[in-house]
């Protein structure tokens, strides 16, 4: 990696701040006097998508290969060429480094049929959870961003590329993989505290990476660690938070509100159960009213991938900014379908007078969404943050279904394929759990079908399978087929206080 000209010898976070610095080691002056963690004077390193129209910024002209590579590394803050992505996959030292060489050597080999390359990524795999062991042992680098950084990408390399059959002949053992790497974050993020996480690359690895963890959260349907006002407020001490960042702290309330509905479901007492359902369905409430903030300060880019008000076909994503809406807007509707299908079901457990039947069992019944909407003829419904529409969770399932696919877009690259994820677990479950058959819904095959799209998509669909595999019982786990996808969904979204996976 080539040096900057006339780059600043201080230390990363004097650069950062604008301020002069002595670099005197271990920790300059002036961080020592603002109490900041000085963190150190190596170059910062961000991955970038690579176009084939983009220079790389040497300013040489890019290779003549049939296939551009997935991305390239650059100084951050120098030049104007394409926007960042994976920000919070930093390269600081030769550690972090070969972290990275792993993740790039497995996506390039996958990507190309490089077995060399696959094999190389799964060799530094390895030997970096052997570093990684070490690191932990020693309270310096365990507080450090350089580890937190590794977990982060070897969660990702274990959702990608952890289904190795031969290491792994139990499917779910691929599931355990990832969920010890995102453990090992959580852990990681609790032992700093909030306090330490409110500058630098530690705030922007916490910042970008609360998603992840809350993921594991919603998961196992318990209430998150980081779903307390100080997680909430303390990393954010020193700046703003973006649109984002606001909606995450909603998202990180709902693994609790799936614990009390598991707890009223669990309960036997009536007056008891009465009593819980209440105060679930006030938390609910709450987080409604945070959400409906939420809308009014996005406002109309909430639509730009809505098949509803914008019509099919949805716009591709051209740039990083176009991306992040899109992830933006769906995680939006993942909110909805979690919080919006928890309320149906708290407001079914209502305790019923002894003549009045009992509702039946299953699922709420939610309205069927339009079929197709075409962009010369748009929705009548008006685009209201208080339309009743955007409260249908079966709804929002369909527009993930419509607009998920933009996340394979070349443009989207791996960093789409892996925030894509998400959004593509949480619908497919959702229709797997409440639609009648799932072979017969159109929605559901659209998403199913990205299994088979280019570039990682086989490898996501393989890891979807299997986290969708884990169940409360050895017999819905040996179901096999379509059956068995619905059995799973259904017993996840309805479950009776069992134990989350």
């Amino acid at each position: 990696m080539v040096g900057v000209p006339g780059r600043s010898k201080g230390c990363r976070t004097c650069r950062r701040r604008k301020k002069g610095c002595d670099k005197v080691e271990p920790a300059c002056s002036q961080c020592r006097a603002a109490g900041l963690p000085c963190e150190g004077y190596g170059r910062d390193l961000v991955w970038v998508n690579s176009t084939t129209s983009a220079a790389p910024p040497t300013g040489r002209p890019p290779p003549a290969a049939a296939q551009p590579a997935p991305w390239h590394v650059r100084h951050a803050g120098t030049g104007t060429g394409t926007p960042v992505v994976l920000r919070d996959s930093l390269a600081r030292t030769a550690r972090e480094q070969k972290y990275l060489g792993l993740f790039c050597a497995s996506v390039v080999g996958h990507q190309h049929g490089d077995g060399q390359l696959v094999v190389t990524g799964l060799r530094t795999y390895s030997a970096a959870l052997a570093e990684m062991a070490a690191a932990t042992a020693n309270e310096e680098r365990r507080l450090g961003d350089g580890l937190l950084a590794a977990s982060r990408l070897m969660e990702f390399y274990e959702i990608l590329f952890g289904n190795d059959s031969g290491a792994y002949p139990d499917a779910t053992m691929h599931v355990d993989g990832w969920r010890g790497h995102n453990n090992g974050q959580m852990a990681l993020v609790l032992a700093r505290g909030p306090s330490k996480l409110q500058s630098g690359t530690g705030h922007q690895l916490f910042a970008d990476g609360r998603l992840n963890m809350v993921v594991g959260d919603i998961a196992r349907r318990r209430r998150s660690e980081l779903a307390t006002p100080q997680w909430k407020q303390e990393p954010w001490k020193t700046q703003s938070k973006s649109i984002k960042d606001k909606l995450i702290d909603i998202l990180v309330d709902v693994p609790g509100l799936l614990e009390d509905l598991d707890k009223v479901k669990a309960t036997d007492d009536p007056d008891a159960k009465e009593r819980a359902r209440l105060r679930a369905l006030v938390a609910c409430k709450a987080c409604h009213h945070q959400l409906t903030l939420w809308e009014g300060e996005v406002g109309d880019d909430l639509f730009v991938y809505d098949y509803v008000v914008s019509g099919d076909p949805l716009p591709v994503p051209k740039t990083d900014v176009d991306t992040a809406l899109l992830q933006m807007t769906s995680l939006y509707w993942v909110v909805c379908i979690l919080l919006y299908s928890t309320i149906g079901l708290l407001m079914r457990e209502a305790r019923q007078p002894p003549a009045t039947p009992q509702p039946r069992p299953g699922p709420p019944s939610y309205p069927s969404p339009p079929a197709s909407v075409s962009p010369d003829k748009p929705s009548p419904a008006s685009p209201s943050p208080t339309d009743d529409d955007r409260r249908n969770p079966r709804l929002c399932a369909h527009k993930i279904a419509r607009s998920v696919h933009l996340f394979w877009e070349p443009a989207a690259g791996a960093f789409g394929n892996h925030v894509g994820l998400l959004p593509l677990g949480v619908a497919m479950r959702f229709l797997a759990g409440t639609e009648p058959r799932i072979e017969a819904s159109d929605a559901y095959s659209r998403m199913r079908s990205l299994f088979r799209r280019p570039f990682l998509g086989s490898h996501v669909g393989t890891f979807l399978s299997n986290l969708q595999r884990e169940a409360p019982s050895e017999e819905l786990r040996g179901m096999g087929g379509d059956e068995g996808i619905q059995a799973r969904a259904h017993a996840w979204w309805h479950r009776s206080g069992s134990s989350g996976s």
